[in-house]
């Protein structure tokens, strides 16, 4: 916030991301409470809690419920769908090998031409 002061102000769009959030403040405040019964109900029974897990069920089921309007569930599903979370951390990982090392595209085409000489 110190370095918005400095600028002369708050920026642009901070009014129109402050709106979006708290559209769905009472969404976020719902999935919250049920991340938090989850968490009570796993230290009660001395259960293993993926912490990153659940915190990916909660942004998937924020970011799913304010862009496609649909609560997907991630909290309330067994080890909070970390399958999803894997995938997309799958996707990332893998986007960002192809760009540190482009001829890997190359090879999976299955044209040679470019790198071979």
């Amino acid at each position: 916030m110190a370095a918005l002061s400095k600028m002369g102000g708050a920026h642009p769009l901070r009014n129109t991301f402050e709106a979006a959030i708290e559209e769905i403040e009472d969404l976020i405040q719902e999935s919250l409470d049920r991340l938090i019964y989850h968490f009570k109900k796993a230290h009660v029974s001395h259960q293993v809690v993926h912490l990153n897990a659940g915190f990916a069920a909660l942004t998937s089921n924020a970011i799913h419920k304010y862009v496609f309007r649909f609560d997907p569930g991630n909290i309330d599903k067994g080890g909070f769908n970390a399958k999803v979370r894997d995938s997309i951390n799958g996707l990332f990982q893998l986007a960002h090998i192809r760009y540190c090392q482009p001829y890997l595209a190359t090879i999976e085409s299955g044209d040679y031409s470019g790198i071979l000489v």
